[in-house]
């Protein structure tokens, strides 16, 4: 297939253009007032308005279920070539906007408004989820370990929120570092969002950076003509050459499929619900409040170490082992979270669930387009991925409901340890698929069963 030249801007860079969407994923990751910033927040807010955790918590399911109903519209816009950066840009605007207006709330409504409501608008385009669908079209041989840099943003900002909101609320007050945070989210996100291309062929590139094959013309003998090769010269296969991708009515006929779902719901109130917890439950516990703060940042730098590790080792191994060993070994460390009441073993628990947890995170967003491929990656993902996400977004408010009835998160803690030894046997039976060598004059046809990695 002839690929176009790219421009000569995109030619001048000394790296690949793919890169710059994982730096902005990184970015958007980064500054989310998600489960690692937010619950620094909720306790100068659950002290000077009186508000409860559970009520507080709650406008964070509200923002993020507002932005997973809207995400099977956004993703599947995303195998749009027109509409990324329209998206991305003017989430960004918004979700900025929403930060600076929470500064000035004194109604508990007025708090749902801006930031569960309209900051639900902003988060579903601006908080990095998008990029998971793009970033998988741009690469496939190195797919993991880009998906694990882009996704480290929230590692980063586990490892460093806690020391500089904290640092900001004490200066300023939380009112003020609200303010702060909606500016620096916004120059930080909003400029990576005008370099956001669909994929790499709309600019005349090729995924992972490979270079196309230019014809060989053939040799000129004597007489002036030109004698064609014998046999096409041999060369190693692009990725982007090999890997099948299915359409969403393709993905339906197979049980793989609902299996894939079924492990993501189980899994995902554990994802931003636990991280929610860490900071309070830690001081309920008798931690005190810096080395709450520290051990979460504890989390956030191992968490770094769980993406580089386990996002190589997805360029190796083929996602659903890695999810079986992932999903156990989450599991297995949570049995120490309800054992915590020490600061050392808060940090021993951060430290270990860094790399267990922090790696699902990053190499969750593989599922899909290894299972799949990445051309229909946005309608996939706005297909099947929504269904979770609403557990997902359930994850904070359940574990703070938990603790305003029960006074303390061990009940919860028993059901997202449920949830990932589930996941363990979903996993283990959600065989990947595998196209069938398609017959001369045929389209290949998706098998299911194939234990084969890629």
């Amino acid at each position: 297939m002839a690929v176009a030249q790219p421009p000569t801007w995109a030619r001048r860079l000394p790296f690949y253009y793919g890169w710059l969407l994982v730096i902005g994923q990184f970015n958007a990751a980064l500054i989310n007032i998600g489960p690692w910033t937010f619950p620094l927040f909720a306790m100068g807010m659950e002290e000077d308005l009186g508000w409860s955790r559970s009520a507080l918590f709650g406008s964070m399911t509200v923002r993020m279920l507002l932005g997973f109903v809207l995400m099977p519209f956004t993703s599947r816009l995303m195998d749009s070539q027109r509409w990324p950066r329209v998206i991305m840009f003017g989430s960004a605007l918004i979700f900025g906007l929403t930060l600076i207006a929470v500064s000035r709330v004194t109604s508990l409504w007025e708090f749902y408004l801006v930031y569960g409501v309209i900051g639900g608008i902003g988060a579903a385009g601006a908080s990095g989820g998008l990029y998971q669908a793009l970033i998988p079209k741009w690469f496939i041989r190195k797919r993991g370990r880009a998906t694990a840099y882009g996704s480290m943003g929230s590692a980063a900002s586990a490892l460093l929120s806690p020391i500089y909101v904290v640092l900001f609320i004490d200066l300023f007050g939380w009112r003020t570092t609200w303010v702060l945070m909606g500016i620096i989210m916004f120059i930080i996100v909003a400029p990576f969002t005008l370099l956001v291309r669909r994929a790499p062929e709309d600019i005349g590139l090729l995924p992972d950076g490979d270079k196309p094959e230019p014809d060989d013309p053939g040799e000129e003998t004597p007489d002036g003509t030109t004698e064609q090769p014998s046999a096409p010269p041999q060369r190693r296969p692009r990725a982007a050459d090999t890997e099948h991708s299915y359409t969403v009515r393709e993905a339906l006929r197979y049980r793989t499929t609902y299996l894939l779902i079924l492990a993501s719901i189980v899994t995902s109130q554990s994802t931003v619900g636990l991280g929610s917890t860490y900071f309070p439950y830690f001081i309920d516990v008798g931690v005190p409040e810096r080395a709450a703060a520290l051990a979460v940042s504890v989390y956030g730098g191992f968490a770094i170490a769980g993406r580089i590790i386990w996002g190589n080792l997805a360029d190796k191994i083929h996602i659903r082992h890695l999810m079986l060993i992932l999903c156990m070994a989450t599991g297995l460390t949570l049995g120490l979270m309800i054992r915590v009441d020490t600061t050392l073993l808060a940090f021993v628990y951060t430290s270990l669930s860094g790399l267990t947890l922090g790696g699902y995170v990053a190499v969750n967003q593989l599922v899909w387009p290894n299972y799949y491929g990445r051309h229909h990656i946005g309608a996939i993902r706005g297909t099947f991925g929504v269904v979770s996400r609403w557990s997902t977004a359930g994850g904070p408010f359940l574990a703070a409901f938990i603790f305003d009835v029960w006074g303390d998160y061990d009940p919860a803690f028993f059901i997202m340890f449920i949830g990932w030894m589930l996941a363990v046997a979903l996993f283990y039976f959600a065989r990947p698929l595998k196209p069938r060598t398609p017959a001369l004059g045929t389209a290949p046809a998706p098998q299911e069963g194939s234990t084969a990695d890629r």
